[in-house]
Order: C-alpha cells, then structure tokens, then sequence
C-alpha cells in the first residue's frame, strides 16, 4: 500500500535582512560583533499547516499562482525538503521528475547515461539490454541518444529523464510539470504510459499550468493559494473555476 500523508507540515525559510555589501563593511561588522554572527533574519512561511492523504491509484495535479509554493510541496514530498514542523510519511519507492536531468552525467552520451541510470535502479545488464531500445524510441531523440547530454536541449533531456523515470516503475511519480519537455506525440505516448502506472496501483503527483489535463487527466487536486492549501478533494472542475476567477483578481 502506497501513501503520501502529511500531518499538519509547515515549510519556513530563513531570510537576511542586513546584508553586507563589501569585503572590509563585513570584516568591520565580524569585529565590533567580536566574531559573532551579526546577520538578523526574517522568518518566510513558504507552506503552512498542510494536511492531505494520497493513496493507490490517486493522480494529483497541484495547482496555483507562481510563488504559491507548488513546487516546494514536491521537494518535501520527495525528501529533497525536510519540514519546519509537522510530520511527512511515505510510504513506497518514489521516483521524480523535479530538476531536468537530475542523477544524469552530462558528459556520458543518452545511451551511457541509460545504462548507467538502470544499474543505480537495480537492473542488471541483461534486463537492460532488453529495455535499452525502448527507452531510446520512446524518448524519440534520434541521433542524439549517442550524443553527450550536455548538448541536449532542455526537452530532449526532459524525455530521456522521464522515459528512464517510467523504466523503474516506480510506486510513487513525482513531476514538476506534466510533459513540460514534449511536443503532442510525446504527451500522448507518456499519457498511455502513466495511464499503466496507474493501473499498476502507483501514485502519480503532478504540477501543471493546463487546466483542460488538469480537467481529464487527473483524480484529485490539491490548490495552493497564499502558500497554504484551500481545496483538496475530487471536484477538480469546481475548484479549477474557483481558481480562475480569483485568479482575475
């Protein structure tokens, strides 16, 4: 049984508020403060009090304004974030899609970086040599998978990403932007895909900016708004229409 549950989580960053502006202005102030630390901080609440529960089979899109703190939530889902206060648990494998070509080495070619990705994952030589090709045509780069990465375009590394992501077939999928790097044939194939991890009894956690994917793609929705969640539930058609009129004013 796979689940994402957050008990009452809240995020707070840390900001400097008197900051130095030259070498000698600092080495002056860590004198007259006798060594001590004199930067002041104001305290930045990014997410507060976040409560939800996600289990088997949910596909989550997450919604709101820029700033929000969409993105954030993915962080502390994936454990890149620890929180303030409150509790994360999680239970099951995640894999994401987060940073572009994240784990990926940019100056091995797509095809080293598939071999060496898969054997991180557990795969041994001969599971990957079977599933090589179909990673290749699915991320449809051409030539380039014998390219090093780092001539890559951000969406043919976004694709070989999210076709080794599907690879590992993972219980939890965490994406930053629903197939940001993919053009209509892409979008269609890795629909079909995450179609199967649902069906596979997976997790699939998602931010996304289309609402008409939002709309037919999606089971739940979570909306930030004002870094802190005002709807989470199943009537995804209601709360996109309350999102884009308060997003008119």
């Amino acid at each position: 049984m796979s689940t994402v549950n957050f008990d009452n989580v809240s995020l707070k960053f840390n900001k400097p508020t008197n900051k130095k502006n030259t070498i000698k202005e600092g080495i002056i102030k860590f004198i007259l403060n006798f060594g001590k630390n004199y930067y002041k901080y104001d305290t930045h609440d990014v997410l507060r009090d976040i409560n939800f529960k996600i289990i088997d089979g949910d596909r989550v899109v997450i919604i709101g304004q820029n700033g929000a703190g969409k993105s954030t939530l993915l962080r502390l889902i994936t454990g890149i974030y620890k929180p303030t206060s409150g509790e994360v648990k999680i239970e099951g494998s995640i894999t994401s899609l987060i940073e572009v070509g994240a784990g990926m080495n940019p100056e091995l070619t797509g095809r080293e970086n598939i071999i060496l990705s898969g054997l991180i994952s557990g795969f041994n030589s001969k599971e990957l040599r079977a599933r090589e090709q179909e990673i290749i045509d699915f991320a449809d780069i051409g030539d380039f998978i014998d390219v090093p990465m780092k001539y890559y375009s951000t969406g043919m590394c976004y694709r070989l990403s999210f076709s080794l992501a599907l690879l590992v077939r993972p219980d939890i999928l965490v994406v930053d932007e629903l197939f940001a790097g993919g053009d209509l044939n892409f979008i269609e194939k890795s629909t079909k895909r995450v179609e199967e991890l649902k069906n596979d009894s997976s997790i699939f956690i998602s931010v996304t900016h289309d609402l008409n994917y939002a709309k037919t793609f999606f089971n739940k929705i979570i909306y930030i708004k004002n870094n802190k969640i005002v709807y989470f539930g199943d009537d995804i058609a209601g709360c996109l229409l309350k999102y884009q009129n308060e997003s008119l004013h």
